[in-house]
């Protein structure tokens, strides 16, 4: 009935595995597990090998680093099971009924998603705070506000798709970079009238990343959005979908983007000391993706 995928990058899982092991115990239905190994390291490598040992375990190990595309994709193909859990290897279980609420209502919705949280007490490392800040304000959400805009909040952390559904749409591959692809695979589902249902089940998110790497990703996100964005069909529904996209939108309808994006490369040093400081501000951090996202998008233009 169910297949739990994990997707796994230079990440410990054992303790995660254990725990999901031990709720699909209390299902009286067939399940497993497959957790697959991105071409991490070595030692991480070693480590999640333990896993093999607990009961409805399958850990595969990929021969190169696929990305966070078609490694979901290469783990729906190898699921035995109708209805497919995908978790981030980075996540820590809240409820001890994780998996049975999933299971109670799986057969009534296509898409379930069950959000993220982040730990209420600050990273006491301070160059943490940007990730965290930004996990608290913008990913946190309840799924009264997530079913607002369904398919707009779709995330990959956490959620239960079945497999004849993700095997129609599959996420893009052509996504080789970090960010967006939940984004893209949001509005597919959107175009083929699937709503994504939103329940509060929620998985916390414990691997904070250090200001630098947050911002690196963050980068490669916007890149990602735009070329998503200049290879889609429907741009207006798109921008009208993104927040961020939406704002540029109206840049551009003003022919500001330039003028905007010049004034990005003069202030950029500064948002980035901001940014990468002791006290990071969310909004100068809004400004930033923007500011970084007109100078990108003159540079497809060119």
């Amino acid at each position: 009935m169910l297949s739990v995928l994990i997707p796994v990058y230079n990440f410990d899982v054992r303790a995660f595995i254990a725990n999901l092991a031990e709720q699909l115990t209390l299902i009286p239905m067939d399940c497993e597990i497959i957790v697959a190994d991105d071409f991490s390291n070595l030692h991480t490598r070693e480590v999640n090998k333990q896993i093999e040992k607990i009961h409805y375990v399958r850990y595969i190990e990929l021969p190169e680093n696929y990305g966070r595309a078609k490694i979901r994709n290469f783990l729906a193909r190898e699921a035995k099971f109708d209805y497919l859990l995908f978790c981030d290897c980075d996540s820590a279980i809240v409820s001890t009924s994780f998996i049975k609420r999933y299971v109670d209502i799986c057969s009534s919705h296509k898409v379930i998603c069950g959000g993220r949280l982040y730990d209420e007490t600050p990273p006491e490392n301070t160059n943490k705070l940007l990730h965290w800040r930004y996990g608290v304000k913008r990913e946190q959400t309840t799924a009264n506000v997530r079913n607002m805009h369904p398919n707009q909040s779709f995330m990959t952390n956490n959620f239960v798709i079945r497999k004849d559904v993700l095997l129609s749409i599959n996420f893009d591959e052509n996504l080789k970079q970090y960010g967006h692809e939940d984004t893209l695979f949001g509005f597919e589902l959107k175009k083929q009238n699937i709503t994504i249902h939103h329940i509060d089940n929620q998985l916390i998110h414990v691997d904070i990343e250090d200001a630098s790497a947050f911002l690196e990703k963050t980068k490669h996100a916007i890149s990602n959005l735009l070329s998503i964005y200049h290879h889609i069909d429907n741009k207006q529904e798109l921008n009208t979908d993104v927040k961020l996209l939406s704002y540029h939108a109206k840049i551009v309808k003003f022919r500001l983007n330039k003028p905007f994006a010049c004034l990005f490369n003069l202030v950029k040093s500064r948002l980035e000391k901001n940014i990468l400081g002791k006290s990071p501000s969310l909004l100068l951090f809004d400004l930033y993706k923007l500011g970084l996202l007109s100078h990108i998008y003159i540079v497809y233009q060119e």
